[in-house]
């Protein structure tokens, strides 16, 4: 394998993992109320990258079936395996980040 073919497929990662995450935080902090439990949160980020599962394998489909873009496909196969592994983490963690579960304190808010 290639410097070239290493370089392809980290940017297919980055870029696809990048966009995973970036959607989820973008959909979640959009659709959580506010005043609800940090859980809604991370259950409305995992939800927004199940959505983009469909859409993002599809497009690696795409390109690793053309021979100059397959590494990048592979890449984003990658990215997207990443992403969606910290999505499922988070939701078994209860992960959110600490601009959502400043005081909270477990049974409502402080």
């Amino acid at each position: 394998m290639k410097r070239s073919d290493i370089l392809q497929a980290a940017v297919g990662a980055g870029l696809a993992g990048g966009a995973q995450i970036a959607c989820g935080f973008f959909v979640a902090n959009s659709v959580w109320g506010g005043r609800d439990s940090p859980a809604e949160w991370t259950f409305y980020y995992a939800s927004a990258g199940c959505c983009l599962l469909p859409l993002t394998g599809m497009l690696a489909w795409v390109l690793i079936g053309a021979e100059g873009t397959k590494r990048i496909g592979q890449g984003t196969v990658i990215g997207l395996v990443a992403a969606t592994a910290l999505a499922v983490l988070a939701v078994f963690t209860g992960y959110a980040p600490p601009w959502i579960s400043e005081g909270w304190t477990g049974n409502g808010w402080s």
